[in-house]
């Protein structure tokens, strides 16, 4: 289950730890995902490197946010560029390596589905 909306947007900046309690990095950003608007992603920034974490059983723990992998898992997730767009390859890839679920659905309208896109800063959007 992912958290609340409104809860994601105080996570920013926070440290993020692997199930186990072990420091993975700093929450940098959050992503919604386009169509349900819901949390779907962190972007984290370890070391020198930016890498996305699904917020799938992500949940506040004191003064960190606990991701629901192991830090190896993390670790060798496929390093992504901030404020760049991913490619449907990107997100498959992504899936894959989290061992969720990814859909080629396209919408209604014949497009594939945009992808997540990096929630406002100030909180919710606002319709």
């Amino acid at each position: 289950m992912s958290p609340p909306r409104h809860d994601v947007f105080t996570w920013q900046g926070k440290t993020m730890v692997d199930r186990d309690g072990e420091e993975l990095g700093t929450v940098a950003e959050i992503y919604l995902d386009q169509e349900t608007g819901q949390p779907e992603w962190a972007r984290i920034i370890a070391t020198e490197r930016s890498v996305l974490v699904p917020l799938l059983g992500a949940k506040p723990a004191g003064d960190v946010i606990q991701a629901g992998y192991e830090r190896a898992v993390v670790r060798n997730a496929p390093a992504i560029a901030a404020g760049l767009e991913r490619s449907d390859a990107a997100e498959k890839a992504l899936s894959r390596h989290y061992c969720l679920p990814f859909s080629d659905a396209r919408s209604h309208t014949g497009l594939r589905q945009p992808p997540p896109r990096p929630a406002d800063r100030e909180g919710p959007t606002r319709g």
